[in-house]
């Protein structure tokens, strides 16, 4: 049971890195010199390359909250295979409804830590 609830964890991180990484492209030196092109455009190919602490720190909260949220929903399917494999043991289902339970708790904190996180980013920094 130990190996199923390692590789579950380990895929949702896999997963979870594949979704929060970005593509990262040098820009060609002509995009980043022409006079012609936006500021925006330049920002979107890659030419400013100066980051402020705000941008790193919702960063790393929102990488953070998203783990949180992955390991939450891989601990209410382990408790959810846990229930029903407990063929009616008292215990094992008293476990399985903890687990549960604290489970949905803490991905609706992620969740609302989310929100604060995006709330305080788009309208504060």
């Amino acid at each position: 049971m130990r190996k199923i609830l390692g590789a579950i964890v380990a895929g949702a991180m896999l997963v979870g890195g594949l979704v929060m990484s970005e593509t990262v492209l040098a820009a060609p030196e002509s995009v980043c010199s022409d006079p012609d092109i936006s500021e925006e455009l330049k920002e979107a190919a890659g030419c400013k390359t100066e980051k402020d602490i705000s941008n790193v720190a919702v960063t790393l909260i929102n990488f953070v909250v998203t783990l949180v949220g992955i390991i939450s929903v891989a601990a209410m399917v382990y408790g959810g295979v846990i229930f029903t494999t407990s063929q009616g043991d008292a215990n094992k289902v008293k476990k399985a409804q903890y687990i549960v339970l604290y489970s949905a708790v803490g991905l609706i904190v992620s969740v609302l830590a989310f929100a604060i996180v995006m709330f305080v980013s788009n309208n504060v920094l």
